[in-house]
């Protein structure tokens, strides 16, 4: 089964859904269509991408209103909660400057890979460095600031175009390139961060498989 999240346009303005499927043969036959949320302001809510933890779905979305957004699915994807502003743990807003983020996944959590707007950043194009990680709070779907780690240091140029990939039981991998989009002909270097776990990742089996999860 495939869980998969995509927008859908209504002129400039985007909306974020997900689409359930199933492998039938050679076939991927659609199952189910979730509902679609936006908040109608610039272009809406861009990139999508679901973590799943303790038997519920979070997306976590781009937006360009100065927020990033997280949505939870209790139904395996079938229904969406209201997209809610990322906040730190002690309940203030995060800013973050129209720049995606990600989920980490593991069996005992969730870990937030960001760029956000800093006191220190204001050098980088839409302020995209550093590059950040923290901890989700999963009750209140907060980040726990005195978690937060650098995974890649502000050089001057932009990290807010990356990815992350469970790797094994023991690790996980963000990989971003440095890319100015301010002008300059002149690219970084592209940086490879691994996390390593305290605990193993049971999501994941010994040799990296990952386990299905939609039931």
């Amino acid at each position: 089964t495939v869980l998969h999240p995509f927008l859908v346009a209504e002129g400039r303005c985007h909306s974020v859904q997900t689409l359930a499927a199933n492998l039938d043969g050679e076939r991927i036959v659609p199952w189910y269509l979730s509902n679609a949320w936006s908040n109608h302001q610039a272009r809406g809510l861009l990139e999508p991408q679901i973590a799943e933890y303790e038997g519920r779905y979070h997306m976590t979305v781009r937006a360009e209103d100065k927020r990033g957004y997280v949505l939870v699915s209790e139904d395996n994807g079938r229904t969406w909660s209201r997209p809610a502003p990322w906040k730190w743990d002690c309940g203030e807003e995060i800013p973050m400057h129209t720049t995606m983020t990600k989920l980490l996944s593991h069996s005992d959590g969730l870990v937030l890979v960001y760029t956000r707007i800093r006191d220190d950043n204001a050098n980088v194009f839409r302020n995209r460095a550093p590059l950040n990680c923290a901890d989700v709070d999963p009750q209140t779907l907060t980040l726990r600031r005195s978690t937060e780690r650098i995974l890649v240091s502000n050089r001057g140029l932009p990290v807010g175009n990356f990815w992350v990939w469970p790797i094994d039981q023991q690790q996980s991998y963000v990989v971003v390139a440095e890319w100015p989009r301010d002008g300059r002909n002149k690219n970084g270097d592209t940086w490879l961060a691994k996390i390593y776990w305290k605990r193993p990742n049971r999501q994941l089996t010994r040799d990296g498989r990952e386990l299905a999860a939609v039931r």
